[in-house]
């Protein structure tokens, strides 16, 4: 499967139409990691979204009503710190690409913190609720992939940091 060209074209439009549903969310993974602090290459889009997992047919609905939807998991992934809806919807500028959407549901406070806590970037007339940098390190450390922890440096290198802020929701979470 080929990386997506229509991978930002998807983030604005997926962002407007959860707004459009009042759906509070915010965009996390390696794209909100390309805004806060370097671009890096990412496969798919990943968005923390204020929904229970009963309602995971509120996504699905949504996405059909623009995209042509190709895979909508009917299983919630559960992770150790995560639990994740994918769909591969089909790319919209190119007709034999896919994207791929990860929608994270709330399993502890700090996904509830992210998608409270997110900060509005304006982009081809759309604002898109982006995780704050601290609240991504704070996910990226509960996940601990190798990737997290690149991403974590990068963004320590980047950004200026509430560093009491990640300390207080680390020990909390990681105890």
């Amino acid at each position: 499967m080929e990386i997506s060209k229509g991978l930002f074209k998807s983030l604005i439009k997926i962002s407007a139409l959860l707004d459009k549903n009042a759906i509070r969310h915010c965009l996390t993974g390696g794209l909100a990691v390309s805004i806060v602090s370097q671009p890096r290459a990412t496969e798919d889009i990943d968005f923390a979204v204020l929904l229970e997992e009963a309602e995971k047919e509120k996504l699905e609905t949504i996405l059909k009503s623009e995209f042509t939807v190709l895979q909508f998991h009917k299983t919630i992934m559960h992770l150790h710190n995560a639990a994740i809806q994918r769909a591969l919807i089909r790319d919209p500028l190119d007709p034999e690409g896919v994207v791929i959407i990860d929608f994270l549901f709330p399993i502890n406070e700090v996904f509830i913190r992210t998608v409270e806590n997110a900060v509005r970037i304006n982009t081809e007339g759309v604002s898109i609720p982006v995780a704050r940098a601290e609240d991504l390190i704070l996910m990226k450390t509960l996940a601990g992939r190798p990737q997290d922890i690149f991403d974590i440096e990068a963004i320590k290198r980047e950004c200026l940091l509430d560093e009491d802020y990640i300390k207080k929701y680390i020990s909390k979470n990681t105890a």
